[in-house]
């Protein structure tokens, strides 16, 4: 019983790292997404005081959260957490807490730092809500088509997102420059704009956004 409670505090902690370095899914993504985890059991989960560490590699196989091949390395730690989870259907709410991850996959290699107050959300595959109290963080990302950085910080938002489109209110001074063969994207203290596969602007952290493919 112990081997599979901390099997499944594991792939818990991938699923909460994979999550962390998908900030915005592509088309692409989202269907890897719906193949990865449209037959995950219903889990539920809550967690006081925690600090851990993680690293994976899974290639192929026939599991949720493990059919496309990808490798990451993880650590995290923070006070309150609870979650539930099933199918492609997720909702979690967060106290303070901090986390560092690499992952790296068939489609790109990204890197993410934050630490944040506190934050609720839901989704449930292309449909998603959040709302996040003040954090900071940094993510790096390398693929075939591009690369870039950006470092954020943000007092408080609130985002909705269904399908292509995505609304986010709230005050943040994001810096940074994405570029790529299909979009590029140049923000400075929360203000600026995204062009190509996802398109929209951005004024002190209020944004609007659509993912044409």
């Amino acid at each position: 019983m112990a081997n599979v409670v901390e099997a499944n505090g594991r792939q818990r902690r991938r699923q909460r790292l994979d999550k962390k370095l998908k900030v915005a899914y592509t088309g692409v993504e989202m269907v890897a997404h719906v193949i990865d985890n449209y037959d995950r059991p219903r889990n539920s989960y809550a967690k006081g005081v925690y600090a851990n560490t993680d690293k994976y590699a899974y290639a192929f196989s026939n599991k949720p959260g493990q059919r496309i091949p990808k490798a990451g390395v993880m650590a995290q730690a923070g006070v309150g957490r609870a979650e539930i989870e099933c199918s492609i259907f997720e909702a979690e709410a967060n106290g303070p807490n901090a986390s560092a991850g690499a992952e790296a996959n068939v489609l790109k290699a990204v890197a993410v730092a934050q630490a944040e107050v506190g934050s609720v959300g839901a989704s449930m595959g292309p449909l998603e809500v959040k709302a996040r109290g003040p954090n900071v963080g940094a993510e790096a990302e390398v693929s075939l088509l591009g690369a870039g950085a950006m470092a954020r910080a943000e007092v408080a938002s609130v985002a909705a997102a269904a399908g292509p489109f995505e609304v986010k209110c709230g005050l943040a001074v994001d810096t940074g420059v994405k570029l790529s063969f299909i979009q590029g994207e140049l923000k400075f203290l929360g203000t600026g704009v995204t062009v190509g596969r996802t398109t929209g602007v951005s004024v002190l952290g209020n944004e609007v956004t659509i993912s044409l493919w």
